[in-house]
């Protein structure tokens, strides 16, 4: 059985505190810090998603470009529908993966990565909000087999949030209040 924990507890990195961070990689005084690219299209919550990989482009800063993933992005709204993404040093280790998968000459046989998955499945009043986020450290072990390298994944740490039961809540500007006829008694 599952515990419940409070991540707070465990001082749990912003991207689960707050889930909906990730929008700030596409905005506009963001983009000189990230190189972007559409790699292609999908079908996300039965959403047409339009898919892009982002990069941060060093001197990497933390919470301003420390990010290297994957977004889904509504192709009718614009809106996230899903990012997976790892920050520079899992990054470098991603390559060294694929240099290692690749054949060439690499001085290390086992792997950590760290990957984080944010979904926007809840939709609500036009707009889309966190429904779960998935953090999960992975070893990569690779052997090597009679004719090629053989890996071996190993989940160290899975962590995941669900968000639901949000609470949506009117406010009247003073302009409005002030423009409404009022009762005489």
């Amino acid at each position: 059985m599952a515990s419940r924990v409070r991540p707070e507890d465990y001082d749990v990195p912003a991207y689960l505190r707050s889930a909906y961070l990730w929008v700030f990689i596409f905005k506009r005084d963001r983009w000189p810090s990230h190189r972007y690219e559409i790699i292609g299209e999908d079908k996300l919550f039965g959403r047409p998603a339009i898919v892009i990989r982002f990069e941060s482009i060093p001197p990497h800063r933390k919470t301003l470009n420390n990010w290297y993933g994957t977004a889904w992005v509504d192709r009718e709204t614009a809106q996230l529908l899903k990012v997976a993404a790892h920050g520079p040093e899992d990054h470098e280790e991603m390559r060294r993966i694929e240099r290692h998968r690749a054949g060439e000459a690499v001085s290390d046989w086992i792997y950590f990565v760290e990957e984080t998955v944010t979904e926007f499945k809840t939709e609500e009043r036009g707009m889309r909000f966190p429904s779960r986020v998935e953090l999960r450290q992975v070893n990569y072990d690779f052997m090597r087999g009679l004719s090629d390298w053989n890996k071996q994944e190993r989940t160290t740490l899975w962590v995941y949030q669900t968000y639901r039961d949000y609470r949506f809540f009117e406010v009247e500007s003073s302009a409005s209040v002030e423009a409404e006829p009022t009762e005489e008694k």
